[in-house]
């Protein structure tokens, strides 16, 4: 990730809001989040807050 020109993350909605088991890095290090329309109103505004561009599928 460090030598990449962008990050991508691909998630399905479900996941957002949940702790996991293990971290791959914050949430400021990625530059685009694709997820489903299941996403929150509120989590998906909290995304674009911190300038991650956000594709809802």
């Amino acid at each position: 990730m460090e030598t990449a020109h962008r990050t991508i993350m691909l998630s399905d909605s479900s996941k957002f809001r949940r702790k996991g088991f293990g971290k791959i890095c914050n949430l400021e290090q990625i530059d685009v989040i694709i997820t489903d329309s299941g996403i929150p109103q509120k989590t998906a505004n909290e995304v674009e807050e911190l300038g991650i561009e956000l594709i809802i599928v």
